[in-house]
């Protein structure tokens, strides 16, 4: 059974990504450099771990819904190298934090706050300081000086990037990860008290901060886990990097940690449907093949309200000169190349 009191917490605020340590990395004293981000900080705090980052595969215990240990599992995910682990996790969790400010406030200047638009006194003969308006910046009512404004505070960050900040953390997190069986038709009805029991028998404390993972949430444990304030209930779909690194804790139902392992586990859904697709439609058209061949790595989808419109297959520059494209357009599953395109193909 997995004991959760052994194990050093990682939660977020106690990452060693956001704490000051002794490092013998010394920053460059110039203020622009290319030099890559390095750091020797581990990513999370592991006593009997001296690597940052483990590539090795982590084995990680499978507990039946008693808590008795039924099997073993191992869980292998790409984790980015020691020298930019911190720099790919922080970037990540930025991004994500980032991108959920909405950027909608909003302040008056001086210009645009209503009245003031007359001499509150005259400028000589009163002893008074001069005012050319009663909703200066200086007086109550008056407007904001460099206020806000509506912003966007979006910032892009690649696709490969983002799941490797993800997968990264997964992994130096196997330390206090537990894979447990299918639970989801146990609870006949909702009941909170039977939930916490579940978790003491895994070793879990309710006290800390735990994240389950699983592939679909059934209404009745969904009602039995809402009531615990430090207990977070995902999906793969809704998995984030805050989460994982605001956790202490690491639950995985053996068909999620399976969906996790894939290689294709944080894809983007939508293009590896498609590809999956069109794929064996390319190999399996006699006509269409040999462009399949030599067009691969070329090969562009246009998604158009979440369906491919169109392949632009673009012949490279290595076969001849003048670039040559194939506007292939099709319904279902049928291709319909025009004889225009077959015929100027057929120099090839």
């Amino acid at each position: 059974m997995a004991n959760s009191a052994t194990s050093p917490p990682i939660s977020f605020f106690s990452s060693s990504i956001f704490l000051t340590t002794t490092s013998t990395h010394q920053n460059p004293k110039t203020l622009f450099s290319t030099f890559k981000p390095i750091s020797l900080k581990p990513l999370f705090h592991c006593p009997n771990h001296t690597s940052p980052i483990r590539s090795e595969l982590a084995t990680l215990p499978i507990l039946s819904f008693d808590g008795s240990k039924i099997g073993e599992t191992t869980l292998n995910l790409k984790s980015a190298p020691p020298e930019t682990s911190r720099a790919v996790v922080h970037r990540g969790i930025i991004t994500d934090l980032q991108n959920k400010r909405r950027g909608t406030a909003s302040t008056l200047t001086r210009g645009e706050v209503r009245g003031g638009g007359i001499k509150p006194y005259p400028q000589k003969k009163t002893g008074r300081a001069r005012r050319g308006s009663q909703r200066t910046p200086l007086r109550p009512g008056g407007g904001v000086v460099f206020g806000p404004k509506p912003r966007d505070w979006t910032i892009k960050i690649n696709r490969k990037e983002k799941r490797l900040a993800i997968s990264t953390a997964i992994s130096s997190a196997a330390v206090n990860t537990v894979v447990v069986e299918e639970f989801g038709d146990r609870f006949e009805k909702p009941k909170t008290k039977e939930f916490i029991a579940l978790m003491k028998r895994w070793g879990i404390d309710p006290k800390e901060k735990s994240l389950f993972l699983m592939t679909e949430v059934s209404e009745n444990v969904k009602l039995s886990s809402r009531n615990i304030g430090t207990l977070k209930m995902l999906t793969p779909r809704t998995l984030n990097l805050f989460d994982v690194l605001n956790s202490d804790k690491l639950v995985f139902t053996q068909a999620a940690k399976q969906q996790s392992s894939d290689e294709s586990a944080f894809k983007d859904k939508k293009f590896s449907k498609y590809l999956k697709k069109v794929k064996p439609l390319y190999e399996n058209t006699p006509k269409l093949k040999y462009f399949w061949e030599i067009s691969y790595t070329s090969l562009h989808f246009t998604l158009v309200w979440g369906h491919i419109k169109k392949i632009s297959v673009m012949k490279p520059n290595c076969f001849c000169e003048k670039k040559i494209k194939i506007f292939i357009s099709f319904a279902t599953s049928d291709f319909l190349l025009r004889e225009e395109d077959l015929s100027r193909a057929s120099c090839l």
